[in-house]
């Protein structure tokens, strides 16, 4: 992975890992799909897949686009059937909404959202070797596929150009340790200058101080001196 310029990005060993990787690596396409700009949640993602293998299946044969492209694809073993050999189309359609059943495959599931989702996505194997799937002009995309993933880890993991994670974890110039005066993220501050003398004719004179009368509204609060 290194010799590929890449950093992973692991995914929390919870819910639904595949479509959570999928999402990482296509996070503006996914949510696009989906019909907003923030990045798909898992079902929405699988819904719209579904849904747009269902639409593709519907056409005419000499019509279609999405289905010639995933039906005989075969796994990584190479050897393996294709991956929409066995089970209907259905079966096929519904196994990769929900994600679970007979039908399901992880690898077609992949091999729908990269075309879906306009991606030339590369699965590195346990072993190294890598897997491919989706137009050869998509936007390049690398998952991970993890034998012995750490605690609270998915087996899929996303990835991201190597360049991009230093420069994510190099400290914002405008973020410093909280200054000793109280304030968080700043540096302190110089001491301000001096006020400058207020311009001519207002209320300045060349002449020596001289006490003002002290003015108050009311009763004066002082005390009065006693008589002579």
């Amino acid at each position: 992975m290194a010799l590929r310029g890449l950093e992973p990005v692991y995914v929390l060993a919870t819910g639904d890992e595949l479509a959570h990787a999928l999402t990482a690596v296509a996070p503006g396409e996914s949510g696009q799909l989906a019909g907003h700009s923030r990045p798909a949640g898992p079902e929405e993602l699988r819904n719209a897949l579904a849904d747009a293998l269902a639409a593709d299946l519907r056409r005419p044969p000499e019509e279609r686009r999405l289905w010639p492209a995933v039906s005989d694809l075969t796994g990584p073993e190479g050897t393996a059937p294709p991956l929409a050999s066995s089970g209907s189309e259905e079966d096929i359609v519904h196994a990769l909404r929900t994600g679970s059943g007979s039908r399901a495959s992880d690898w077609l599931t992949l091999a729908v959202a990269a075309h879906v989702l306009g991606l030339r996505l590369t699965v590195l194997r346990t072993d190294g070797t890598p897997w491919a799937a989706g137009p050869d002009d998509g936007r390049p995309v690398v998952l991970l596929q993890q034998e012995d993933p750490g605690p609270y880890t998915a087996r899929w993991a996303a990835t991201e150009p190597a360049a991009a994670a230093r420069q994510a974890r190099q400290p914002s110039p405008r973020r410093t340790d909280e200054s000793s005066d109280g304030g968080w993220g700043t540096m302190p501050s110089a001491l301000p200058p001096p006020l400058a003398a207020p311009p001519a004719g207002l209320g300045t004179s060349d002449a020596p101080y001289t006490a003002r009368p002290e003015v108050f509204f009311g009763s004066d609060p002082r005390p009065a001196p006693p008589a002579p």
